[in-house]
């Protein structure tokens, strides 16, 4: 950033907004985080920050789902429970900071809910993971699948991937199952430095669903956290 602005100083004059979906809700507040700890040295400052269907702390978010695919009929009462029951495992892998386990419990739920629930409705229309990243070992299937190739668009099927290093594998598990809520607290609660966030999410979205969402909400350490949970809430609907 400080490269872009001595590059083209004039555009200090706008406004500043960083966004991220998904796995932004780790990669965008943190960059946010690093301005603000660094404003001054670099007197860069952030307006707002936007997050939608964040992927932000696995702890209070997994929690949801058993709950969430109950709501929409994607499991009966039998399947809630089971579902309960795995991502239990994730968050006794959390509690203990075992996150090598708790991803690969995260990667049972979401394969066992794709396969073994898709009787009652297709899980297909919810963004429910069943292409997740998976184990080490697998890598080199996986970047070589079609829907891969698709999502990075790389239509040439005869392109094959060389896997990356199981270290790196490791890595990246640890980074997506590392819970991010307190670097938004730092940015909510930074009282000479203001900016604005805004978190959303859709309906229809199994990894970070609207109850996973209001339990991240309830754990934020932000001062403003009681006026919010006062407030009257409304329901924003596409017309």
């Amino acid at each position: 950033m400080r490269g872009f602005y001595d590059v083209f100083p004039t555009m200090r004059e706008n406004k500043l907004y960083f966004a991220g979906i998904s796995y932004g809700g780790h990669s965008a507040p943190n960059m946010v985080a690093k301005i603000i700890e660094n404003y001054d040295q670099n007197q860069i400052k952030v307006d707002g920050l936007f997050v939608m269907e964040g992927w932000i702390e696995a702890k209070y978010q997994v929690p949801s789902y058993s709950d969430y695919c109950y709501s929409v009929g994607l499991v009966d009462e039998k399947g809630k429970k089971e579902v309960g029951d795995l991502q239990g495992v994730v968050r006794d892998s959390l509690d203990i900071a075992d996150f090598e386990a708790a991803y690969l419990a995260l990667y049972g739920v979401l394969i066992d809910i794709d396969k073994k629930y898709n009787y009652t409705l297709d899980i297909s229309n919810y963004r429910n993971g069943s292409n997740f990243v998976p184990l080490p070992d697998k890598n080199d299937t996986w970047f070589n699948s079609w829907h891969v190739k698709k999502d990075i668009y790389h239509a040439d099927p005869t392109v094959n991937y060389t896997a990356f290093s199981s270290q790196i594998g490791h890595n990246f598990h640890r980074d997506l199952m590392e819970g991010q809520l307190e670097v938004f607290d730092y940015i909510l609660n930074n009282d000479k430095y203001s900016c604005q966030v805004l978190l959303t999410m859709g309906q229809d979205d199994l990894l970070t669903n609207v109850i996973g969402q209001r339990n991240l909400f309830n754990h934020l350490k932000w001062n403003g956290l009681p006026n919010y949970l006062a407030s009257k809430k409304v329901t924003l609907k596409d017309p």
